[in-house]
């Protein structure tokens, strides 16, 4: 599987809409104003002229100067902005005489011009193939153009027995886009097996259900099993169905912590996936969810390094790790999110009962702990998950470390100066976190950099532990970093202790209680230094039990009249001792 561009684990925005440039510029600027990040901006059909005598209109080459009167204004534009742009591609139909590069294809097929005779799309034919790169897409590429999307969607069938037109396209686009030192990238359909090496895949018109959705995360892990790790759906859904705005929600969440980031949806005035098109709590959630795709790149593109160097697709099922546990086979919607993360997205609409929505995960054996709240939670077992509109089942398992971006917003997604780590106590554990180019193979020239982060755990006599965190010199690194840490499953009585070289270092170091973590700022380091957080002290990984508070929030939640509560209330502490789950916990309340 080759490494992929740092830029494509952005956020994308897709919509098969007629906009014109000034439209489409005045679009990603609402993003950038709102503060929501944005790396790719899809151009669909409507980019080259439709409307023609000679042909569906579905395949096209010429610039429409109705809504792109100045193509190259609008390029540059949107690289102002810090994005890629693509364009859609539908070959089939070949180049017709209304194109502005017809005469020239027709001359290089050795067709007179002047009989508008039509130069057909043929994958098998080494002539065309040269034309078809050279005259239709390199000047454009010359102007801008980042990459392209091959919508392929007319037929396996070829004049060659056997090769299908997609993979066809797929290689040869994938091995022309190396030119000039870039690393090879495609955006199209699937084409068989065998395609995971010609990233990304596209995975088609998606129906806008809650059924469709529930289909993804089960789609895209078993993807791993043949090798296929860079899907992207259509986030949102594309067309029929019925637009409801939870369900774009939870779509956008599964997509935060799916392969590929792209909200997408047709040409229909009563579809719009514009955060700001919903209410105002499902807007501040999607954005906040976007914020968090682009603080998790420095996580997910040291997962593809390691996807390329390893073959391990970084969302794979959780069978692929425990083979031999019935649960793992079960939890179909459940997939593992690179080393350190295991996800299981809600993919079905709150409970009018409840105003939560529900489902249920495996964790395996040993401990993890909710990703976003810290809560510690014992594993080889189901457990229930009560998630309102903000909260997503995302567990990390003890030991995890997690590099992040710490800073959100609009912005590229380059090497970012300041980091974050989330560190999950309990275990001990490597990370490494590699950078590079992000758009090169320069790499495997030496051309990068690697930064290995340890967790160690050691018990001694009594109930004293000391974790020991390490930022290890980073390979070919230079210069100085902002280091920043959010340490999971600690609590408040551990005496935190900050080394550079082995030199004791002050550090602003605060506790967030709410969430069990110790929080430590702002520590800059030269990358070539060491950097040790010393955690230890008696019982120092001892957290609270949060079984009464999660009660007392479901109860908050539930849509009882306030009678009704208090009498949950009164009667909670005997419910919680003879209650092993929420479910239990449901059942002893409905008398």
């Amino acid at each position: 599987v080759p490494m992929i561009p740092r830029w494509a684990l952005g956020n994308w925005w897709s919509r098969y809409w007629h906009y014109t440039q000034e439209e489409l510029l005045e679009l990603m600027e609402t993003f950038k104003k709102r503060n929501v990040p944005l790396s790719v901006c899809i151009v669909d059909m409507d980019w080259h002229i439709v409307e023609n005598p000679y042909s569906s209109g579905w395949t096209g080459y010429t610039w429409n100067k109705k809504y792109f009167p100045d193509h190259k204004d609008f390029i540059e534009k949107i690289h102002q902005l810090g994005l890629k742009t693509a364009l859609n591609l539908h070959p089939a139909d070949g180049v017709q005489p209304h194109e502005a590069d017809y005469s020239d294809m027709a001359k290089a097929m050795g067709i007179n011009p002047e009989t508008k005779e039509p130069v057909y799309f043929d994958c098998s034919d080494a002539n065309f193939m040269k034309a078809y790169f050279e005259i239709l897409h390199h000047p454009k590429e010359a102007e801008g153009i980042d990459f392209w999307w091959i919508d392929w969607q007319q037929g396996s069938v070829s004049k060659v027995e056997g090769l299908d037109p997609l993979w066809a396209l797929n290689q040869a686009h994938f091995e022309d886009s190396k030119r000039n030192g870039k690393r090879g990238f495609i955006f199209s359909r699937w084409a068989g097996l065998g395609n995971h090496r010609y990233p990304i895949g596209f995975s088609g018109d998606s129906v806008v259900s809650w059924e469709s959705l529930r289909f993804q995360p089960y789609f895209t892990a078993t993807a791993a099993n043949v090798g296929y790790s860079w899907w992207s759906h259509d986030i949102g859904g594309h067309y029929k169905g019925i637009e409801e705005e939870e369900l774009n929600l939870r779509w956008v969440q599964f997509g935060v912590f799916s392969p590929i980031f792209r909200i997408h949806c047709s040409k229909n005035e009563f579809v719009d996936r514009r955060p700001w098109a919903y209410s105002e709590t499902i807007c501040k959630n999607i954005e906040e969810a976007m914020r968090l795709r682009h603080q998790l790149i420095p996580y997910i593109y040291s997962l593809s390094y390691k996807n390329y160097v390893e073959d391990q697709p970084f969302i794979y099922p959780l069978y692929q790790e425990y083979p031999d546990r019935e649960e793992a086979y079960r939890a179909r919607d459940q997939y593992f999110y690179g080393s350190e993360l295991m996800v299981a997205p809600i993919i079905s609409k709150t409970l009018p009962e409840l105003n939560m929505a529900y489902n249920t995960a495996w964790l395996p054996e040993g401990n993890w702990f909710n990703f976003f709240s810290g809560e510690r939670l014992d594993g080889n077992r189901l457990i229930e998950n009560y998630c309102k509109l903000n909260e997503i089942p995302v567990f990390a398992k003890a030991g995890a470390i997690v590099p992040m971006d710490k800073e959100q917003g609009w912005k590229e997604v380059g090497i970012p100066e300041h980091l974050l780590i989330k560190v999950y106590a309990g275990a001990n554990n490597q990370f490494e976190l590699f950078e590079d180019d992000g758009i090169t193979d320069d790499f495997l020239d030496g051309k990068y950099k690697s930064t290995l982060i340890t967790q160690e755990v050691n018990e001694s006599a009594g109930n004293d532990t000391t974790i020991e965190i390490t930022v290890a010199p980073t390979k070919n690194g230079k210069g100085e970093r902002h280091y920043n840490f959010e340490l999971y499953g600690i609590n408040e009585k551990a005496q935190v202790e900050l080394f550079v070289n082995d030199a004791r270092v002050n550090g602003e170091i605060s506790y967030d209680r709410e969430r069990e973590a110790y929080v430590i700022s702002d520590i800059v380091k030269n990358e070539l230094d060491v950097l040790k957080i010393r955690i230890f002290g008696e019982d120092v990984t001892k957290l609270r039990d949060r079984t009464r508070e999660k009660l007392m929030d479901v109860i908050k939640t539930m849509p009882f009249d306030s009678d009704t509560k208090g009498s949950m209330g009164y009667h909670l502490d005997e419910i919680v001792d003879g209650a092993k789950s929420l479910d239990e916990f449901k059942g002893k309340l409905s008398p």
